[in-house]
């Protein structure tokens, strides 16, 4: 009987954590290099590419969102790890000395650290993509005044023409 009773117990200890947050994270910027690939098409209309910058500016708000849910949630892991607050200043400043602990706590010190470098991973990535908004941004513009500046030239063209036929047409009835 006692046997049952410990594999029972050992099924209970096989337990995995699946971090679906990475897969999360992954799939919207599978997303945003999709869209990023589209706007920067010099085979695409501006238009085009103008709406392919909008969606991606979208999708890379979204990350923003999910980039801060994934922080607060490996924080949350972290914390609830139970590491002791002079363990915790250790792991987040580090220190300029090497200890021995116990299985047990060292164990923990490495838990809290993986949970802890996610969440800062993470606290970056919000960083970079503020960045990168920026630039989307800058890019739509850019592309306003690229297309603007082709139908001004276009119009000038134009007018450069009809301007040369009316003065032909003057030189031919004056004559």
């Amino acid at each position: 009987k006692s046997n049952k009773s410990d594999k029972s117990d050992k099924k209970k200890d096989d337990k995995s954590i699946i971090d679906w947050i990475e897969v999360k994270i992954d799939r919207i910027e599978r997303k945003i290099k999709k869209l990023s690939t589209i706007a920067e098409s010099s085979f695409k209309t501006f238009s085009k590419r103008n709406k392919a910058l909008a969606d991606e500016i979208s999708q890379v708000t979204k990350e923003i969102d999910v980039q801060q849910q994934a922080y607060d949630r490996y924080m949350k892991e972290a914390k609830s790890v139970g590491l002791s607050k002079d363990l915790v200043k250790k792991v987040k400043n580090g220190t300029i000395d090497i200890n021995e602990y116990d299985s047990d706590t060292a164990d923990k010190i490495q838990e809290y650290q993986k949970w802890y470098e996610a969440a800062l991973d993470c606290q970056q990535a919000i960083q970079d993509l503020g960045e990168t908004i920026s630039e989307l941004y800058k890019q739509k513009f850019d592309n306003l005044v690229t297309e603007w500046t082709n139908k001004v030239q276009d119009l000038q063209h134009i007018a450069e023409r009809t301007d040369a036929q009316t003065s032909r047409r003057s030189d031919y009835a004056s004559e």
